[in-house]
């Protein structure tokens, strides 16, 4: 098995349609950057409910907190293909941690829903 390069997954993606809505300029590093979506839910939410977010919306994950978050983009991952999910080192290194797994399944289609878990002493958006 071999990981996908910026051409091959442009060429995949195009073939396939396994984003939409899709957009070129976010192929970077071997690897499509999905957006945050239009809801989430945290832990430290007094009201226990779903959060509507609006386009310019900032979450605010407090340390010892988890969140799930849902993606703005729907995937659709070939049946030959596999999916990895990851978060940008920038954020990591603070300390936030995808919890839920790393990869998405073959013939997988929908939104892609997953939680992160706030390990580091800042509060993380």
């Amino acid at each position: 098995m071999a990981f996908l390069g910026n051409k091959s997954i442009l060429e995949c993606i195009r073939k396939n349609e396994i984003v939409e809505p899709f957009d070129e300029k976010r192929v970077k590093n071997g690897a499509y950057e999905l957006s945050l979506g239009g809801q989430v839910f945290q832990t430290n939410s007094t009201l226990r409910e779903i959060k509507k977010l609006d386009i310019d919306s900032i979450i605010h994950i407090e340390p010892g907190q988890f969140a799930l978050l849902l993606t703005e983009e729907k995937v659709k991952i070939p049946k030959d293909k596999i999916a990895f999910i990851s978060i940008k080192s920038k954020i990591k290194f603070k300390g936030l941690v995808n919890v839920s797994g790393f990869h998405v399944d073959p013939d997988f289609e929908g939104k892609l829903l997953f939680s992160v878990y706030n390990a580091g002493q800042l509060q993380l958006f």
